[in-house]
Protein backbone atom coordinates (compact mmCIF):
# COMPACT_ATOMS: atom_id res chain seq x y z
CA UNK A 1 0.00 0.00 0.00
CA UNK A 2 1.59 3.46 -0.95
CA UNK A 3 -1.27 5.44 1.16
CA UNK A 4 0.41 6.41 4.09
CA UNK A 5 -0.82 7.17 7.68
CA UNK A 6 0.69 10.79 8.68
CA UNK A 7 1.00 11.16 12.94
CA UNK A 8 -2.13 13.09 14.19
CA UNK A 9 -1.00 16.39 16.06
CA UNK A 10 -3.27 16.80 18.93
CA UNK A 11 -4.38 20.68 19.63
CA UNK A 12 -3.34 22.60 22.26
CA UNK A 13 -6.71 22.32 23.91
CA UNK A 14 -6.42 18.47 24.29
CA UNK A 15 -3.27 18.69 25.76
CA UNK A 16 -3.85 21.24 28.11
CA UNK A 17 -6.84 19.05 28.99
CA UNK A 18 -5.04 16.13 29.44
CA UNK A 19 -2.68 18.14 31.66
CA UNK A 20 -5.19 19.78 33.64
CA UNK A 21 -7.74 16.66 34.09
CA UNK A 22 -3.82 14.08 35.59
CA UNK A 23 -4.49 12.62 38.69
CA UNK A 24 -7.87 11.87 40.75
CA UNK A 25 -9.62 14.97 41.99
CA UNK A 26 -9.88 14.86 46.29
CA UNK A 27 -12.49 13.12 47.57
CA UNK A 28 -13.86 16.11 49.39
CA UNK A 29 -14.57 17.86 45.86
CA UNK A 30 -18.41 17.49 45.58
CA UNK A 31 -18.71 18.48 41.90
CA UNK A 32 -16.97 15.35 41.08
CA UNK A 33 -18.45 12.05 40.29
CA UNK A 34 -17.03 8.74 39.25
CA UNK A 35 -17.61 7.30 35.65
CA UNK A 36 -17.06 4.19 34.76
CA UNK A 37 -17.51 3.04 31.05
CA UNK A 38 -18.40 -0.64 29.68
CA UNK A 39 -16.33 -1.27 26.25
CA UNK A 40 -18.28 -4.16 24.77
CA UNK A 41 -16.82 -5.37 21.02
CA UNK A 42 -19.02 -6.78 18.21
CA UNK A 43 -18.17 -10.09 19.34
CA UNK A 44 -20.07 -9.94 22.75
CA UNK A 45 -16.81 -9.56 24.96
CA UNK A 46 -16.29 -6.65 27.21
CA UNK A 47 -12.83 -5.03 25.84
CA UNK A 48 -10.94 -2.18 26.75
CA UNK A 49 -11.25 0.90 24.20
CA UNK A 50 -8.72 1.26 21.80
CA UNK A 51 -9.05 4.76 22.91
CA UNK A 52 -12.21 6.78 24.53
CA UNK A 53 -12.03 10.60 25.52
CA UNK A 54 -14.64 12.69 26.79
CA UNK A 55 -15.34 16.62 25.77
CA UNK A 56 -16.55 18.97 28.05
CA UNK A 57 -19.12 20.47 25.58
CA UNK A 58 -19.24 23.80 27.90
CA UNK A 59 -15.50 24.26 28.54
CA UNK A 60 -14.59 22.78 25.20
CA UNK A 61 -11.81 20.91 26.74
CA UNK A 62 -10.94 17.02 25.97
CA UNK A 63 -10.17 14.37 28.44
CA UNK A 64 -7.73 11.36 26.85
CA UNK A 65 -8.76 8.24 28.75
CA UNK A 66 -6.66 5.89 26.23
CA UNK A 67 -7.77 2.78 27.11
CA UNK A 68 -9.13 3.40 30.82
CA UNK A 69 -12.24 2.72 31.86
CA UNK A 70 -12.54 5.04 34.88
CA UNK A 71 -12.64 8.33 35.39
CA UNK A 72 -13.93 11.07 38.02
CA UNK A 73 -15.33 14.30 36.12
CA UNK A 74 -17.31 16.97 37.26
CA UNK A 75 -20.36 17.51 36.54
CA UNK A 76 -22.08 18.81 33.26
CA UNK A 77 -22.78 17.69 29.63
CA UNK A 78 -20.09 15.65 27.97
CA UNK A 79 -19.50 14.23 24.45
CA UNK A 80 -17.91 10.64 25.13
CA UNK A 81 -16.09 9.08 21.91
CA UNK A 82 -14.49 5.49 22.09
CA UNK A 83 -12.67 3.75 19.27
CA UNK A 84 -13.23 0.08 19.96
CA UNK A 85 -11.61 -2.77 17.90
CA UNK A 86 -12.68 -6.44 17.74
CA UNK A 87 -10.58 -8.92 17.12
CA UNK A 88 -6.59 -9.32 16.42
CA UNK A 89 -5.47 -6.77 13.99
CA UNK A 90 -8.20 -5.53 14.27
CA UNK A 91 -10.67 -7.37 11.79
CA UNK A 92 -13.29 -4.61 12.80
CA UNK A 93 -13.33 -0.98 14.04
CA UNK A 94 -16.29 0.68 15.81
CA UNK A 95 -16.72 4.58 16.19
CA UNK A 96 -19.58 5.31 19.51
CA UNK A 97 -20.54 8.65 20.10
CA UNK A 98 -22.92 9.77 22.95
CA UNK A 99 -23.44 12.93 24.53
CA UNK A 100 -24.78 12.57 27.90
CA UNK A 101 -25.38 14.69 31.29
CA UNK A 102 -23.27 13.60 34.32
CA UNK A 103 -25.26 14.47 37.24
CA UNK A 104 -23.89 11.41 39.43
CA UNK A 105 -21.66 8.34 39.43
CA UNK A 106 -22.66 6.08 36.87
CA UNK A 107 -21.83 3.73 34.44
CA UNK A 108 -21.98 4.10 30.43
CA UNK A 109 -22.15 1.14 28.40
CA UNK A 110 -20.15 1.64 24.84
CA UNK A 111 -21.49 -1.31 22.55
CA UNK A 112 -19.72 -1.87 19.14
CA UNK A 113 -22.75 -4.08 18.72
CA UNK A 114 -24.77 -1.31 17.73
CA UNK A 115 -22.66 -0.29 15.08
CA UNK A 116 -23.85 -0.09 11.24
CA UNK A 117 -21.36 -0.86 8.58
CA UNK A 118 -19.90 2.54 7.21
CA UNK A 119 -19.29 2.01 3.08
CA UNK A 120 -18.49 4.17 0.80
CA UNK A 121 -19.61 3.92 -2.78
CA UNK A 122 -17.21 5.05 -5.22
CA UNK A 123 -17.49 3.40 -9.05
CA UNK A 124 -13.67 3.67 -10.31
CA UNK A 125 -12.34 0.89 -12.57
CA UNK A 126 -9.34 -0.30 -10.53
CA UNK A 127 -9.93 1.66 -7.75
CA UNK A 128 -9.78 0.35 -4.16
CA UNK A 129 -10.12 1.87 -0.85
CA UNK A 130 -7.05 2.02 1.00
CA UNK A 131 -7.65 4.13 3.79
CA UNK A 132 -10.61 5.38 6.23
CA UNK A 133 -10.87 8.10 8.49
CA UNK A 134 -13.78 8.87 10.69
CA UNK A 135 -14.24 12.10 12.73
CA UNK A 136 -17.11 13.23 15.01
CA UNK A 137 -17.27 16.98 15.37
CA UNK A 138 -18.80 17.92 18.37
CA UNK A 139 -19.61 22.16 18.74
CA UNK A 140 -17.01 22.80 16.25
CA UNK A 141 -14.39 20.32 18.37
CA UNK A 142 -12.84 17.37 17.97
CA UNK A 143 -14.24 14.28 19.77
CA UNK A 144 -11.21 12.24 20.02
CA UNK A 145 -7.81 12.36 17.18
CA UNK A 146 -8.93 9.70 14.53
CA UNK A 147 -7.32 6.45 14.17
CA UNK A 148 -6.16 4.85 10.27
CA UNK A 149 -8.19 2.54 9.20
CA UNK A 150 -6.43 0.59 6.75
CA UNK A 151 -5.46 -3.07 6.36
CA UNK A 152 -2.52 -3.76 7.39
CA UNK A 153 -2.89 -7.66 7.46
CA UNK A 154 -4.03 -8.16 4.54
CA UNK A 155 -1.37 -6.49 2.78
CA UNK A 156 -2.65 -2.80 2.82
CA UNK A 157 -4.47 -2.57 0.19
CA UNK A 158 -7.58 -2.51 1.66
CA UNK A 159 -9.36 -0.86 4.63
CA UNK A 160 -10.84 -3.61 7.33
CA UNK A 161 -14.88 -3.14 7.87
CA UNK A 162 -15.71 0.34 9.56
CA UNK A 163 -18.66 0.60 11.74
CA UNK A 164 -20.67 3.67 13.61
CA UNK A 165 -23.16 3.21 15.92
CA UNK A 166 -26.00 5.81 15.37
CA UNK A 167 -27.05 8.62 17.28
CA UNK A 168 -29.15 11.59 16.70
CA UNK A 169 -27.57 15.11 18.08
CA UNK A 170 -27.95 18.86 16.76
CA UNK A 171 -24.38 19.27 17.68
CA UNK A 172 -22.21 16.41 16.14
CA UNK A 173 -21.38 16.75 12.56
CA UNK A 174 -19.71 13.28 11.32
CA UNK A 175 -17.06 13.44 8.73
CA UNK A 176 -16.05 10.76 6.83
CA UNK A 177 -12.54 10.77 4.80
CA UNK A 178 -11.31 8.35 2.59
CA UNK A 179 -8.74 7.42 0.28
CA UNK A 180 -8.53 5.31 -3.24
CA UNK A 181 -5.78 3.77 -5.31
CA UNK A 182 -5.24 1.34 -7.72
CA UNK A 183 -5.27 -2.22 -6.41
CA UNK A 184 -1.91 -3.66 -5.73
CA UNK A 185 0.39 -0.20 -6.51
CA UNK A 186 3.69 -0.38 -4.59
CA UNK A 187 6.67 2.34 -4.09
CA UNK A 188 8.15 0.80 -6.98
CA UNK A 189 5.25 0.75 -8.77
CA UNK A 190 3.16 3.47 -7.95
CA UNK A 191 -0.49 4.12 -8.76
CA UNK A 192 -1.77 7.23 -11.02
CA UNK A 193 -4.85 8.01 -9.75
CA UNK A 194 -5.77 8.90 -6.33
CA UNK A 195 -9.06 9.54 -4.94
CA UNK A 196 -9.65 11.94 -1.56
CA UNK A 197 -13.40 11.60 -0.67
CA UNK A 198 -15.08 13.43 2.51
CA UNK A 199 -18.99 12.98 3.10
CA UNK A 200 -20.22 15.27 5.63
CA UNK A 201 -23.71 14.41 7.72
CA UNK A 202 -24.38 16.29 10.51
CA UNK A 203 -27.04 16.07 13.15
CA UNK A 204 -25.58 13.11 14.98
CA UNK A 205 -24.32 9.71 13.62
CA UNK A 206 -26.62 8.15 10.84
CA UNK A 207 -28.58 4.78 10.78
CA UNK A 208 -27.47 4.43 6.71
CA UNK A 209 -23.71 5.36 6.86
CA UNK A 210 -23.75 4.77 3.17
CA UNK A 211 -22.54 7.51 1.31
CA UNK A 212 -22.16 6.97 -2.70
CA UNK A 213 -20.21 8.88 -5.16
CA UNK A 214 -19.86 10.11 -8.59
CA UNK A 215 -16.18 11.01 -10.33
CA UNK A 216 -18.12 13.62 -12.34
CA UNK A 217 -19.04 15.46 -8.89
CA UNK A 218 -15.37 15.52 -7.86
CA UNK A 219 -12.49 18.25 -8.52
CA UNK A 220 -10.00 16.64 -11.25
CA UNK A 221 -6.28 18.05 -10.01
CA UNK A 222 -3.11 16.72 -12.72
CA UNK A 223 -0.34 16.95 -10.30
CA UNK A 224 3.14 16.78 -11.48
CA UNK A 225 6.64 16.91 -9.67
CA UNK A 226 9.74 17.57 -11.80
CA UNK A 227 13.28 16.12 -10.80
CA UNK A 228 15.95 18.28 -8.99
CA UNK A 229 18.04 15.27 -7.40
CA UNK A 230 19.03 11.81 -9.24
CA UNK A 231 17.56 8.86 -7.14
CA UNK A 232 15.22 11.27 -5.79
CA UNK A 233 11.55 10.03 -4.71
CA UNK A 234 8.65 12.22 -4.19
CA UNK A 235 5.29 11.78 -1.61
CA UNK A 236 2.30 14.06 -1.80
CA UNK A 237 0.34 14.72 1.28
CA UNK A 238 -3.29 16.24 1.57
CA UNK A 239 -4.62 17.87 4.77
CA UNK A 240 -8.12 19.41 3.83
CA UNK A 241 -10.14 21.68 5.82
CA UNK A 242 -12.90 23.22 5.03
CA UNK A 243 -13.53 27.09 4.30
CA UNK A 244 -15.45 28.05 7.56
CA UNK A 245 -15.93 25.24 9.40
CA UNK A 246 -13.71 24.09 12.57
CA UNK A 247 -10.00 22.39 11.99
CA UNK A 248 -10.52 19.24 10.68
CA UNK A 249 -8.36 15.95 12.40
CA UNK A 250 -7.87 14.69 8.84
CA UNK A 251 -4.71 13.75 6.45
CA UNK A 252 -3.22 10.94 4.54
CA UNK A 253 -0.23 10.79 2.41
CA UNK A 254 0.91 8.68 -0.51
CA UNK A 255 3.82 7.61 -2.72
CA UNK A 256 4.33 9.47 -5.64
CA UNK A 257 7.76 7.13 -6.79
CA UNK A 258 10.59 7.90 -8.40
CA UNK A 259 10.76 11.85 -9.83
CA UNK A 260 9.72 13.12 -12.50
CA UNK A 261 6.40 11.89 -10.88
CA UNK A 262 2.52 12.48 -11.94
CA UNK A 263 -0.77 11.99 -10.38
CA UNK A 264 -4.11 12.60 -11.58
CA UNK A 265 -5.94 13.53 -8.27
CA UNK A 266 -9.97 13.28 -7.62
CA UNK A 267 -10.97 15.52 -4.54
CA UNK A 268 -14.15 15.95 -2.92
CA UNK A 269 -14.71 19.87 -4.45
CA UNK A 270 -14.99 22.53 -1.43
CA UNK A 271 -12.19 22.13 0.99
CA UNK A 272 -8.75 23.59 0.89
CA UNK A 273 -6.16 20.82 0.59
CA UNK A 274 -3.28 21.87 1.86
CA UNK A 275 -0.71 20.10 -0.34
CA UNK A 276 3.06 18.80 1.20
CA UNK A 277 5.27 17.29 -1.37
CA UNK A 278 8.32 16.15 0.07
CA UNK A 279 11.32 15.44 -1.79
CA UNK A 280 14.20 13.13 -0.58
CA UNK A 281 16.95 12.05 -2.43
CA UNK A 282 20.47 10.15 -0.81
CA UNK A 283 21.70 14.45 -0.23
CA UNK A 284 18.42 15.04 1.63
CA UNK A 285 15.12 16.18 1.74
CA UNK A 286 13.26 19.73 0.31
CA UNK A 287 9.29 19.95 0.87
CA UNK A 288 7.11 22.07 -0.36
CA UNK A 289 4.13 22.96 2.16
CA UNK A 290 1.38 24.33 0.50
CA UNK A 291 -1.39 26.28 3.07
CA UNK A 292 -2.55 29.30 0.80
CA UNK A 293 -5.25 27.60 -1.39
CA UNK A 294 -8.02 28.55 -2.61
CA UNK A 295 -10.98 25.84 -2.49
CA UNK A 296 -11.58 23.52 -5.81
CA UNK A 297 -14.84 23.87 -7.27
CA UNK A 298 -15.78 20.51 -9.69
CA UNK A 299 -13.45 20.79 -12.94
CA UNK A 300 -9.98 20.69 -13.72
CA UNK A 301 -7.22 21.92 -12.40
CA UNK A 302 -3.22 21.67 -12.09
CA UNK A 303 -1.14 21.86 -9.52
CA UNK A 304 2.94 21.88 -10.29
CA UNK A 305 5.96 21.70 -8.17
CA UNK A 306 9.91 21.85 -8.40
CA UNK A 307 10.40 23.92 -11.59
CA UNK A 308 13.80 25.80 -12.33
CA UNK A 309 15.03 27.74 -10.56
CA UNK A 310 15.50 27.03 -7.12
CA UNK A 311 16.19 30.47 -5.05
CA UNK A 312 14.97 32.81 -2.77
CA UNK A 313 11.33 33.40 -3.31
CA UNK A 314 9.26 36.55 -2.47
CA UNK A 315 8.28 37.54 1.19
CA UNK A 316 10.93 34.67 2.50
CA UNK A 317 13.67 37.56 3.55
CA UNK A 318 13.32 39.98 5.56
CA UNK A 319 15.29 42.81 7.55
CA UNK A 320 13.75 45.14 9.55
CA UNK A 321 14.41 47.59 12.22
CA UNK A 322 12.72 48.39 15.68
CA UNK A 323 14.55 50.98 18.12
CA UNK A 324 17.93 50.02 17.68
CA UNK A 325 17.11 46.30 16.97
CA UNK A 326 17.45 44.84 13.57
CA UNK A 327 16.84 41.83 13.04
CA UNK A 328 17.25 40.11 9.57
CA UNK A 329 16.30 36.45 8.36
CA UNK A 330 14.96 33.97 5.65
CA UNK A 331 12.26 31.69 6.54
CA UNK A 332 12.37 28.43 4.55
CA UNK A 333 15.14 27.01 2.34
CA UNK A 334 17.23 29.37 0.38
CA UNK A 335 16.30 27.11 -2.80
CA UNK A 336 12.49 27.72 -2.89
CA UNK A 337 10.42 26.41 -5.24
CA UNK A 338 8.97 29.42 -8.29
CA UNK A 339 6.30 27.40 -8.89
CA UNK A 340 4.83 27.37 -5.04
CA UNK A 341 6.30 30.69 -3.87
CA UNK A 342 6.69 31.10 -0.34
CA UNK A 343 5.41 27.43 0.55
CA UNK A 344 9.37 26.01 0.60
CA UNK A 345 9.10 26.03 3.97
CA UNK A 346 11.82 23.24 4.86
CA UNK A 347 15.35 21.13 3.83
CA UNK A 348 18.16 19.00 4.43
CA UNK A 349 21.27 18.03 2.99
CA UNK A 350 22.75 21.07 2.09
CA UNK A 351 24.95 23.33 3.56
CA UNK A 352 23.79 27.93 3.90
CA UNK A 353 25.68 30.53 5.11
CA UNK A 354 23.88 34.07 6.21
CA UNK A 355 25.97 37.14 6.66
CA UNK A 356 24.81 40.74 7.97
CA UNK A 357 27.42 43.65 7.27
CA UNK A 358 27.54 47.67 7.45
CA UNK A 359 29.90 48.10 4.19
CA UNK A 360 32.86 45.76 4.93
CA UNK A 361 32.25 45.57 8.71
CA UNK A 362 30.69 42.19 9.32
CA UNK A 363 28.06 42.88 11.67
CA UNK A 364 26.84 39.27 12.30
CA UNK A 365 26.66 35.61 11.00
CA UNK A 366 24.75 32.57 11.36
CA UNK A 367 24.29 28.92 9.34
CA UNK A 368 20.83 27.74 7.88
CA UNK A 369 19.02 24.90 9.55
CA UNK A 370 16.45 23.12 7.37
CA UNK A 371 14.06 25.92 8.35
CA UNK A 372 15.91 28.88 7.61
CA UNK A 373 17.99 31.50 10.32
CA UNK A 374 18.10 34.77 11.50
CA UNK A 375 20.18 37.54 12.46
CA UNK A 376 20.02 40.43 15.26
CA UNK A 377 22.56 43.39 15.70
CA UNK A 378 21.99 46.37 17.62
CA UNK A 379 22.00 49.58 14.87
CA UNK A 380 22.45 53.44 15.25
CA UNK A 381 19.31 55.74 14.47
CA UNK A 382 21.51 57.15 11.58
CA UNK A 383 20.46 55.75 7.65
CA UNK A 384 23.07 53.23 7.12
CA UNK A 385 23.54 51.05 3.97
CA UNK A 386 23.83 47.25 4.83
CA UNK A 387 24.10 44.10 3.03
CA UNK A 388 22.75 40.61 3.27
CA UNK A 389 24.49 37.71 2.08
CA UNK A 390 23.33 33.74 1.66
CA UNK A 391 26.10 31.48 0.00
CA UNK A 392 24.49 27.63 0.38
CA UNK A 393 24.86 24.71 -1.71
CA UNK A 394 22.47 21.53 -2.26
CA UNK A 395 23.92 18.17 -1.70
CA UNK A 396 25.72 16.00 -4.62
CA UNK A 397 23.22 14.09 -5.95
CA UNK A 398 21.06 17.43 -7.11
CA UNK A 399 21.14 18.21 -10.76
CA UNK A 400 20.04 21.66 -10.40
CA UNK A 401 19.95 25.46 -8.36
CA UNK A 402 23.10 22.99 -7.20
CA UNK A 403 24.80 26.17 -5.51
CA UNK A 404 23.61 30.19 -5.26
CA UNK A 405 24.94 33.17 -3.81
CA UNK A 406 22.83 35.95 -3.51
CA UNK A 407 23.67 39.31 -2.34
CA UNK A 408 21.00 42.43 -0.88
CA UNK A 409 22.02 46.03 -0.10
CA UNK A 410 19.64 48.10 1.50
CA UNK A 411 19.31 50.82 3.43
CA UNK A 412 18.15 50.88 7.09
CA UNK A 413 18.06 53.30 10.41
CA UNK A 414 16.51 53.13 14.28
CA UNK A 415 13.30 54.09 15.37
CA UNK A 416 11.45 55.40 17.75
CA UNK A 417 8.11 55.23 19.81
CA UNK A 418 8.11 51.38 18.47
CA UNK A 419 7.84 52.49 15.37
CA UNK A 420 9.14 49.70 12.56
CA UNK A 421 11.65 50.25 9.58
CA UNK A 422 11.55 47.62 7.25
CA UNK A 423 14.22 47.06 4.96
CA UNK A 424 13.78 46.76 0.82
CA UNK A 425 15.06 43.01 -0.32
CA UNK A 426 13.99 42.74 -3.53
CA UNK A 427 12.92 38.92 -4.37
CA UNK A 428 14.53 38.14 -8.15
CA UNK A 429 12.81 35.02 -9.59
CA UNK A 430 13.90 33.64 -12.16
CA UNK A 431 11.24 30.58 -14.25
CA UNK A 432 12.69 29.30 -17.67
CA UNK A 433 10.22 28.07 -19.88
CA UNK A 434 10.06 25.35 -21.98
CA UNK A 435 11.80 23.00 -19.66
CA UNK A 436 11.05 19.01 -19.39
CA UNK A 437 10.42 16.94 -16.32
CA UNK A 438 13.62 16.48 -15.28
CA UNK A 439 14.25 20.64 -15.54
CA UNK A 440 15.93 20.38 -18.78
CA UNK A 441 16.37 22.58 -21.56
CA UNK A 442 16.93 20.79 -25.49
CA UNK A 443 20.86 21.50 -26.84
CA UNK A 444 21.02 24.28 -28.82
CA UNK A 445 17.47 25.95 -27.74
CA UNK A 446 16.63 29.26 -27.10
CA UNK A 447 15.16 29.14 -23.90
CA UNK A 448 12.84 32.37 -22.66
CA UNK A 449 13.87 33.15 -19.21
CA UNK A 450 11.02 35.79 -17.19
CA UNK A 451 12.74 37.90 -14.16
CA UNK A 452 9.94 38.54 -11.70
CA UNK A 453 10.78 40.85 -9.34
CA UNK A 454 8.93 41.76 -6.10
CA UNK A 455 9.17 44.32 -3.62
CA UNK A 456 7.68 47.29 -1.43
CA UNK A 457 5.58 49.83 -3.45
CA UNK A 458 5.82 53.33 -1.47
CA UNK A 459 2.66 52.51 0.16
CA UNK A 460 3.81 49.83 1.58
CA UNK A 461 2.23 46.95 -0.54
CA UNK A 462 3.98 44.04 -1.89
CA UNK A 463 3.91 42.82 -5.32
CA UNK A 464 6.12 43.13 -8.84
CA UNK A 465 8.15 45.98 -9.56
CA UNK A 466 9.46 47.39 -12.36
CA UNK A 467 13.22 48.95 -11.57
CA UNK A 468 15.63 51.43 -12.62
CA UNK A 469 18.53 49.06 -13.58
CA UNK A 470 17.69 45.19 -14.61
CA UNK A 471 20.57 42.80 -15.95
CA UNK A 472 21.07 39.53 -16.65
CA UNK A 473 24.03 36.62 -17.29
CA UNK A 474 24.20 33.06 -18.22
CA UNK A 475 26.91 30.69 -18.00
CA UNK A 476 27.18 26.99 -19.85
CA UNK A 477 30.24 26.24 -17.52
CA UNK A 478 29.09 26.50 -13.69
CA UNK A 479 30.15 30.36 -13.93
CA UNK A 480 33.78 30.11 -14.91
CA UNK A 481 32.72 32.84 -17.73
CA UNK A 482 29.91 34.64 -18.23
CA UNK A 483 27.97 36.57 -21.19
CA UNK A 484 25.38 39.40 -20.94
CA UNK A 485 21.54 38.77 -21.80
CA UNK A 486 19.57 41.38 -23.63
CA UNK A 487 16.85 41.78 -20.90
CA UNK A 488 12.96 43.98 -21.93
CA UNK A 489 10.06 44.39 -20.11
CA UNK A 490 6.85 42.38 -20.87
CA UNK A 491 4.29 43.54 -19.04
CA UNK A 492 4.51 44.07 -14.92
CA UNK A 493 8.25 41.56 -15.12
CA UNK A 494 11.39 41.28 -17.21
CA UNK A 495 12.32 38.74 -20.31
CA UNK A 496 15.27 37.56 -22.04
CA UNK A 497 16.62 34.41 -23.80
CA UNK A 498 19.68 32.11 -23.67
CA UNK A 499 20.94 30.28 -26.30
CA UNK A 500 21.70 26.83 -24.41
CA UNK A 501 25.08 24.82 -25.52
CA UNK A 502 25.34 22.30 -28.57
CA UNK A 503 26.00 19.35 -25.85
CA UNK A 504 24.47 18.02 -22.76
CA UNK A 505 25.63 20.11 -19.70
CA UNK A 506 24.29 23.09 -17.35
CA UNK A 507 23.35 26.94 -17.78
CA UNK A 508 24.34 28.82 -14.90
CA UNK A 509 21.97 32.57 -14.29
CA UNK A 510 22.62 35.77 -12.53
CA UNK A 511 20.73 38.72 -12.27
CA UNK A 512 20.79 42.22 -10.82
CA UNK A 513 18.88 44.50 -9.81
CA UNK A 514 18.70 47.89 -8.51
CA UNK A 515 16.08 50.73 -7.62
CA UNK A 516 16.55 54.73 -7.71
CA UNK A 517 17.42 54.93 -3.91
CA UNK A 518 20.55 52.03 -4.31
CA UNK A 519 18.67 48.71 -2.84
CA UNK A 520 19.71 46.03 -4.75
CA UNK A 521 20.23 42.25 -4.89
CA UNK A 522 22.47 40.08 -7.19
CA UNK A 523 21.66 36.63 -7.38
CA UNK A 524 23.53 33.83 -8.83
CA UNK A 525 22.45 30.37 -9.06
CA UNK A 526 25.30 27.60 -10.55
CA UNK A 527 23.28 24.90 -12.46
CA UNK A 528 20.15 26.54 -13.20
CA UNK A 529 19.10 24.48 -15.40
CA UNK A 530 19.73 21.47 -16.84
CA UNK A 531 20.61 21.13 -21.04
CA UNK A 532 19.90 17.43 -22.77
Amino acid sequence: MSVLPIAKIASAALAAAAALSAGPAPATDAARVELTFRVIDRAGHQVKPLDLQLLNIAAGTNIDLGSGTHRQVRTGRYNVAAWIGTGSGPQSFTVDDQIVTVTRSRTITLDARQGRRVRVGLHATGAVQELLELAPIVHGNWAFNPSVIADSEGGGTRTVPAYVVPMAARLVTLYVYSVWEKQGNTVANPSAFRYDIIDVHKGGIPAHPVFPVRRSSLARVSVSVRATDQGQQATLDLNPMGRLGPPLPLNAGTTLGATPAHLVSYRSPGYIWQPIVDLTSPSGEIRDDVLNTNPYGRGHFTERYFGAVLAPQPLQLSASVEGRRMGASINGSPFGDPLQPGSTDESQGGTGLMRLFSGSQLLAKSHLDSFGGTLSVRVPMATRRYSLHIDATRGASATVSTELHAAWHFLAHGTTNFNVFTGQLYAAQLLPAGLDSRNRAASGALTPVALRIFGYAPNGSFGARQLRVVRAQASADDGTTWHSVTVRRSGNHYVFSVRDPRQAGFVSLRAFVRDGRGNSELLTVIRAYGVR
